[in-house]
């Protein structure tokens, strides 16, 4: 999360900070992979990622929550506009 949270814009994506994080990500990435293999129960087992409708479904899901941890991007977001607050609540005739 922090490496695309902090990649392009706390720091560089060339950064040793970014590159440590990524490096971080694939082996601890890796040392699940063996773990979940040969753990008697694990969390998520690994025979699901057989079947390709789960595979999509992971996929889907991990760039879903990729996309919504980012800040917004686009032409506003490159000018350096952020979002607004909401207006204040409109007040009632009655009150």
């Amino acid at each position: 999360m922090l490496l695309t949270s902090w990649g392009g814009t706390s720091y560089a994506w060339t950064s040793p900070v970014i590159t440590g994080l990524g490096v971080a990500t694939v082996a601890l990435g890796a040392a699940w992979l063996v773990s979940a293999r040969h753990a008697a129960d694990p969390v998520i087992p690994l025979r699901l990622f057989r079947d390709p409708a789960f595979r999509i479904a992971a996929a889907i899901s991990l760039i879903t929550g990729i996309a919504m941890s980012r800040p917004p991007a686009g032409p506003a977001a490159s000018r350096g506009h952020t979002l607004r607050a909401p207006p204040p609540p409109a007040t009632s005739p009655l009150e």
